[in-house]
């Protein structure tokens, strides 16, 4: 999938200049854009889109997820369940 992603994204044909907005009040609906970006990882800055508080307690449920056991992830699958509910 992500090999598929990374064709598609080289295969996007980007214009050379920027587009004419005529309502500027959409401007406050999207962070800004990096349309010098040498690559799509770099078109949208993180911290533009979340909160740090929000990045935070995103790494923290990342760290619990990766420091679960071989059982524990076994027993999610089994049951369906992709919510950790621990501390």
């Amino acid at each position: 999938m992500n090999e598929s992603m990374s064709r598609a994204s080289e295969q996007m044909k980007v214009p050379n200049e920027e587009p004419v907005i005529k309502d500027e009040s959409v401007l406050t609906l999207i962070p800004p854009c990096n349309r010098e970006a040498s690559n799509i990882l770099g078109v949208y800055n993180l911290y533009d889109l979340l909160t740090l508080d929000e990045i935070d307690r995103m790494d923290e449920l990342a760290e619990q997820f990766l420091n679960l056991s071989n059982e524990e992830i076994k027993e999610w699958h089994a049951a369906k369940k992709y919510v950790y509910e621990g501390s």
